[in-house]
């Protein structure tokens, strides 16, 4: 299951997530050149978007050990240390995130705010409760 998904599901959700972010910003381009209104927002949308295309293809990287390192600590280890060494690093990066993300939790819950364009009047369009899509949950 997980290999279909990373054959087909994840690539074209990536595409899709970057060709968006492409539109987006090429829309703004074109909207404040030509009738001097940009699309409001296209900042926050292409931050988020790409994002997005980024923590969706780290996992794909990640499971075809397609990440880019350097040897020069390890040049000589054996496979079994160089394992070993990345489980550490791996480990200490996924306690640095659920840190961050903790943090960036309470001071949610502190201060819920959100920019005004993402908000509709009546307050129902909001994308800060959706920052990860579904997919990358399975896959994390």
């Amino acid at each position: 299951m997980l290999a279909i998904y990373n054959d087909y599901v994840a690539d074209d959700f990536e595409g899709v997530v970057l060709f968006g972010v492409v539109a987006v910003n090429a829309w703004s381009i074109l909207a404040g050149w030509l009738m001097n209104r940009p699309f409001p927002g296209d900042f926050e949308l292409t931050e988020m978007g790409i994002a997005i295309a980024v923590f969706a293809f780290l996992p794909n990287c990640q499971l075809a050990g397609a990440n880019v390192s350097v040897d020069i600590f390890t040049i000589r280890a054996k496979p079994w240390q160089i394992a070993l060494i990345a489980a550490l690093v791996d480990c200490a990066f996924a306690a640095l995130l659920i840190w961050r993300m903790w943090l960036g939790l309470v001071d949610y819950r502190l201060i819920p705010t959100s920019p005004a364009f993402l908000k509709s009047r009546s307050g129902g369009l909001y994308f800060g409760l959706f920052n990860a899509p579904p997919p990358l949950l399975w896959v994390s």
